[in-house]
């Protein structure tokens, strides 16, 4: 796979994350903006507004064929299908390259992104949905939890597993932080997502705020998103929000027990982790927006470049890392 190419489109399937891989030193940034962008290929299947369910299921499986036995993993004939982007068509149409491409790796790392990348794909194909089948619901907490998991905290099993071989220094109590907390960093980002894309996830014709919040606090999806009963709308939200400090508490431990001599490693963990703490407590004082103005409530240039200038020091100190999170 061609280096200059997974380094042009990465800042162009996804900005946030572009901006913290290339804190990365190599290896380890080459094999995360690979990896990514290998994610970003099974979620713009998953995430398509107009992909019929079994063309999505197809895709995927096209995917976790090559990803498994090195298959050729040909995805052309759904660039006409897919309602993605003009970057996320380009890269659907280097699939066979994107996924042939890992067999250059050390054999670790060549098997940690096949088996979490794998993982992924095996959350996305039960959670996919289509707007044919009606509105895609998520029933319980327990199942928000597990969407989470699959989506985005097998991402902290892929990052964690790449950064352990090639730091063989950490000690054994650092190391056994960051297996028990290496779940939490993407689940809390995804977690953060979907309560701010809840109204623009519903207009789409899903969602992931589960059922049995709204059946115990006595209000339907509907009634909910024409946000006539804001009390309710608050608590419904307080317990999702809660969920995601708690996750990002879980991801600052991570974060921290990364040793300070891999400063950049932990920029990339950091910068993240400061962007949800914002987006967050922003959530937290404009939920009646939420509803009423679908994608809008977002932290602006100015928050997001106090964050970049932060996560430097934050890397070095844990106290101001805190701090700044806070």
């Amino acid at each position: 796979m061609d280096q200059a190419f997974i380094y042009e489109i990465l800042p162009k399937v996804s900005r946030t994350f572009a901006l913290s891989i290339k804190a990365l030193p190599n290896p380890i940034k080459l094999w995360t903006a690979h990896s990514y962008l290998i994610c970003r290929l099974l979620d713009t299947f998953e995430d398509d507004p107009i992909l019929s369910l079994a063309d999505k299921r197809k895709a995927i499986s096209i995917i976790q064929s090559g990803l498994i036995s090195g298959k050729k993993c040909n995805l052309k004939l759904f660039v006409k299908k897919i309602s993605a982007s003009t970057h996320e068509k380009i890269l659907i149409k280097k699939s066979d390259e994107l996924i042939a491409g890992i067999k250059n790796y050390p054999e670790p790392v060549k098997k940690t992104i096949s088996q979490w990348a794998n993982e992924m794909a095996i959350g996305m194909k039960k959670y996919s949905f289509s707007k044919s089948r009606g509105l895609k619901l998520i029933n319980t907490i327990n199942d928000l939890d597990e969407y989470c998991y699959y989506v985005a905290g097998t991402v902290g099993h892929m990052f964690t597993d790449m950064f352990l071989f090639h730091s063989k220094t950490i000690s054994e109590k650092r190391k056994n932080i960051l297996i028990k907390n290496k779940v939490y960093f993407g689940k809390a980002l995804q977690l953060v997502n979907i309560i701010k894309d809840s109204s623009s996830d519903y207009l789409e014709n899903r969602c992931f705020i589960p059922m049995e919040l709204f059946k115990k606090n006595k209000i339907t999806i509907k009634e909910f998103f024409k946000g006539n009963q804001i009390k309710k709308n608050e608590k419904i939200y307080s317990v999702l929000i809660k969920k995601a400090e708690k996750y990002l508490k879980n991801a600052v431990l991570y974060t921290e027990s990364i040793p300070k001599r891999h400063y950049r490693v932990r920029v990339f963990c950091i910068l993240p982790i400061l962007l949800a703490y914002k987006t967050l407590n922003l959530l937290k004082e404009n939920i009646p927006a939420l509803i009423n103005n679908p994608g809008q409530v977002k932290i602006t240039r100015k928050e997001v470049k106090k964050a970049i200038r932060q996560s430097m020091p934050a890397s070095l100190s844990n106290k101001y890392f805190r701090k700044a999170g806070s």
